[in-house]
């Protein structure tokens, strides 16, 4: 955990903060070894980055303070994640790993190619989401806006045009990454199912924009291919948090609130 997450619930008077999860507690007693006078990094979901000082640790709370103003900057691009509902494990380490690099939003929806109970399953209950969308953040540099998460039932025939790069991963598409750059301040990133598309499927987004794309010689499964194409993004410091972002945390919140 490069930085503790805080949520504004968190916040019991004015720049005042309180951790009353168990496994937190634990792990900022036992594993960081926190003490009272101790100044932690901190994230406030989506009020921004700073230090709080430790004045109250005990077994079933842990009090801190801000120590210094939050920084509601960062380098991004806002990057949505398009993707076909898989194994409730994968679909946790997506939206943790995605949220550690900087993802902005997942759209997860019923692939022809996805068991119906996917759609159902308990890591997309807000509470539960939210919970692993903030570990992720945790793991970053300078992230704190938490991603936006929403399910459909079947993938959307309509409405998926917009602005910026549009890219489907294809493993038989010859295009890769170098291929498009520069991608543009706003991504949305299609994948499909661990079987794979669906021809009509590609049809649909091949109709909206979307252009095929290759990450690697091999298949891999939809979780993998996440890591992959986000790492590829960020060599190319052309992704969510590479060095060539020139969209402020600041204008990626006012999009991610469209």
């Amino acid at each position: 955990m490069n930085r503790l997450v805080l949520f504004p619930s968190q916040e019991v008077s004015k720049d005042t903060f309180e951790v009353t999860d168990s496994q937190e507690i634990v792990h900022l007693a036992e594993t960081l070894r926190c003490a009272v006078g101790d100044t932690l990094r901190v994230a406030v979901v989506n009020r921004g980055l700073g230090e709080m000082k430790v004045v109250s640790l005990k077994k079933n709370r842990v009090i801190l303070v801000l120590a210094s103003s939050l920084r509601a900057s960062g380098l991004r691009v806002y990057l949505r994640v398009l993707a076909a509902l898989t194994r409730p494990l994968a679909l946790r380490r997506m939206m943790e790993q995605g949220a550690s690099m900087g993802v902005s939003s997942f759209l997860f929806f019923g692939a022809r190619g996805s068991e119906k109970s996917y759609a159902h399953s308990k890591v997309l209950k807000k509470e539960n989401y939210q919970k692993i969308l903030a570990k992720g953040i945790g793991q970053s540099k300078n992230l704190f806006l938490l991603p936006s998460v929403s399910v459909k039932e079947e993938l959307p025939k309509e409405g998926l045009e917009g602005g910026g790069k549009r890219l489907i991963l294809c493993p038989e598409a010859k295009a890769t990454l170098w291929d498009v750059v520069p991608l543009g301040q706003r991504i949305t990133l299609g994948l499909g199912p661990d079987r794979g598309w669906h021809r009509d499927e590609k049809e649909t987004l091949l109709a909206q924009g979307f252009i095929p794309l290759r990450i690697a010689d091999h298949t891999l499964r939809t979780e993998v291919a996440l890591t992959v194409a986000l790492a590829q993004m960020d060599i190319l410091g052309k992704g969510p948090t590479g060095a060539l972002a020139r969209e402020s945390q600041i204008n990626c919140e006012r999009n991610h609130s469209q």
